[in-house]
């Protein structure tokens, strides 16, 4: 549990603020995520964001400032392949 210390100017602790730390957000596979899923959700979650935590290596670009997860990009693919 990391903790702060803070001093009064003459140097005597004034207070010892302790936190659990604050949450990283993870990838499915472990690597801290820098970003997260835009696809829109259909049905009772209409317009929202699918919102998956990414890591770079993870997400696949679908268009500008847009990117998604794993699923949802094999989803996009198949429905692009359909004639």
């Amino acid at each position: 549990m990391p903790c702060n210390v803070y001093r009064s100017e003459d140097g005597h602790i004034q207070v010892i603020a302790c936190s659990r730390g604050s949450q990283v957000k993870r990838c499915k596979c472990g690597r801290k995520a820098t970003i997260a899923c835009d696809h829109k959700l259909t049905g009772s979650k209409l317009g929202k964001t699918c919102d998956e935590p990414l890591c770079d290596r993870c997400s696949t670009p679908a268009g500008k400032n847009i990117d998604l997860c794993p699923v949802h990009a094999r989803m996009a693919q198949k429905d692009s392949a359909q004639p």
